[in-house]
């Protein structure tokens, strides 16, 4: 009860965030760039508790499709037109002196075409409707392919992160903003989520979860674990002029983020927090998280883990 009540507090207070200038909105959301950043890239070091530690790269992009001709529409309709954009957000592993030969191992290619649209007014500043694929690009989907490769590898436990995971999903995600102005730039920002797997995808077919022959007590369907999703993004930041240099600035600052998410088929039985700050010092964002739930890694998606680690955000 007192998760469902932490859970349910911070929805609410996602909608209670002020509106803005839809002119500002408008110039400072739609890019015309070919190559934008989506989720954050990053490079840093992850440990799990139940693995060994390992360098983590994320690559996170998007791209609009005929922007300029979407934007001729946006105008013309009073600015309820939607923008279609193709993303791509993949995470790997490699386990540099943790492993033998340092493997890189895929653990999440998440391509997928989303549609932005621009609200003109109130706290609501845009919202995303989206369907995508989400997989490890793995290839074990059989009790006797996993035994033949767990004899082979250093550990048997290693064999694990090899097992085929998939799912096509569509997902209605929305972003709530306020800004203020201080001595410091206070920038707060809210993401809810919702994302419903598919029985049978364009793209996956059936999913591929988990398997009553990995023989697992923790094991469990994604949408136990994934599917509502909050986060929360609180950013104070300034900006300074260095010396004897015109026009150059360097942004400065924290940023604190709190992502919650839950299933919505057993709605906060299974609940995962993560919880990142973020120092922006010198143009170079450094990041230290924590998180504790599920789904630190899609080949185990359903196991509860504590994981800990430091970032570069790259863009």
């Amino acid at each position: 009860m007192i998760r469902y009540a932490h859970f349910l507090f911070l929805v609410l207070l996602s909608g209670s965030a002020f509106g803005q200038d839809s002119t500002f909105f408008i110039k400072r959301n739609l890019n015309s760039s070919l190559i934008q950043s989506y989720e954050p890239n990053t490079i840093g070091l992850t440990k799990d508790d139940d693995d060994v530690g390992f360098m983590e790269f994320k690559v996170s992009v998007k791209s609009p499709i005929v922007f300029e001709y979407f934007y001729w529409l946006y105008e013309k309709s009073g600015g309820f037109t939607p923008f279609p954009y193709f993303a791509f957000t993949g995470r790997f592993g490699q386990y540099i002196g943790t492993r033998n030969s340092s493997p890189v191992i895929g653990k999440r290619f998440n391509p997928k075409l989303f549609f932005l649209f621009n609200v003109k007014q109130s706290y609501l500043e845009s919202f995303e409707v989206s369907i995508g694929h989400e997989s490890n690009g793995q290839k074990v989907d059989s009790l006797n392919t996993f035994n033949d490769l767990a004899s082979d590898e250093e550990k048997p436990q290693y064999a694990y992160d090899y097992l085929s995971r998939g799912w096509d999903y569509v997902e209605l995600n929305s972003k709530f903003n306020y800004e203020a102005s201080f001595p410091y730039m206070l920038d707060v920002e809210q993401y809810l989520s919702f994302k419903y797997f598919l029985p049978y995808g364009p793209m996956q077919g059936k999913p591929e979860e988990y398997n009553l022959w990995e023989n697992n007590p923790e094991g469990k369907i994604r949408s136990e674990v994934n599917g509502i999703y909050l986060l929360s993004k609180l950013t104070a930041s300034s900006v300074m002029h260095v010396k004897n240099a015109e026009n150059v600035i360097i942004k400065y600052g924290i940023k604190y983020a709190l992502i919650l998410e839950t299933g919505y088929t057993k709605p906060f039985k299974f609940v995962s927090q993560r919880h990142e700050l973020t120092l922006n010092l010198l143009g170079f964002p450094m990041m230290v998280y924590y998180s504790n739930g599920y789904n630190s890694d899609l080949a185990q998606y359903f196991k509860r883990v504590e994981s800990w680690g430091i970032a570069l955000e790259l863009m």
